[in-house]
């Protein structure tokens, strides 16, 4: 259920409904506070030019990546590369 949220995120932003993607992210980090969904949500945000919601995620995100053993920082390791991405086309960008 988890992965539908974030699927369903992205495919609204991908049409270019980002309230309605934003809502869905909202609603999805609400429902799971996972890792993975704020670091979708983080990454969405940046690339929308919301640099705001991406900061306050990048922090809760910190916090999770502290407490990571090695089995959760390879589960997660696609999704951080994406997110460290994200970070440095939105610095060369500005």
């Amino acid at each position: 259920v988890e992965q539908v949220s974030i699927f369903m995120a992205r495919a609204l932003a991908g049409v270019g409904r980002n309230q309605e993607a934003k809502t869905e992210f909202e609603a999805a980090a609400s429902r799971f506070a996972s890792f993975a969904v704020h670091a979708e949500y983080a990454i969405w945000a940046l690339t929308s030019g919301d640099s705001t919601t991406a900061a306050r995620l990048q922090t809760e995100m910190d916090q999770s990546m502290k407490r990571w053993n090695k089995a959760a920082r390879e589960l997660n390791r696609p999704v951080v590369q994406r997110w460290n991405a994200a970070k440095e086309m939105a610095k060369n960008s500005a």
